[in-house]
């Protein structure tokens, strides 16, 4: 079933009762974007990872930090000192 939902006048999205009741109390959901799509995932239908797909994630966004090169110089540890602050 797919329903338009737009958001209210505060940016806001507001859920219609009947829909909230259809799914049931206490069911969990996770969002999900794809530009100006927005999809709601029940919990119960999300993909599981496997230990090894987990653990690849991990090392593949270790690896990502790791390559990241600072767009800033590194602030020295008495650029840091809280009294250095008030120079």
């Amino acid at each position: 079933m797919v329903r338009v939902i737009e958001p209210n006048e505060n940016g806001e999205w507001v859920l219609p009762k009947d829909l909230i009741e259809k799914a049931g109390e206490h069911v969990e959901y996770t969002l999900h974007t794809n530009g100006k799509t927005v999809t709601l995932v029940s919990a119960d239908e999300e993909p599981k990872r496997t230990k090894e797909e987990a653990e690849a994630w991990v090392k593949s966004f270790r690896e990502w930090v790791r390559d990241m090169k600072p767009k800033t110089p590194h602030l020295t540890d008495e650029a840091l000192r809280r009294e250095s602050f008030y120079d």
